[in-house]
């Protein structure tokens, strides 16, 4: 038997590396009469370009802003 798959106690499902998932894939959960069927989803491709350095992308699973930081102003109130 294949090590099972396990919920935290934040309810995170965690399931066996040799599965073959990536950290920070998507799934799409289905409750069915035999339980429950998770199905990976496919990314879908950006609808528009994004502008030249300035845009997100994903690196390991977490979504990562490559782009320049925009100026604040952190002297204002409010």
């Amino acid at each position: 038997m294949k090590a099972p798959a396990t919920i935290d106690d934040r309810r995170r499902i965690t399931l066996p590396k040799d599965m073959g998932f990536l950290p920070g894939q998507a799934f799409g959960l289905e409750r069915t009469a035999e339980g429950v069927l998770l199905r990976p989803l496919k990314p879908e491709a950006p609808k528009t370009k994004p502008s030249a350095g300035k845009h997100l992308h994903r690196k390991r699973g977490i979504l990562v802003w490559s782009g320049l930081i925009p100026d604040v102003d952190t002297d204002s109130e409010g």
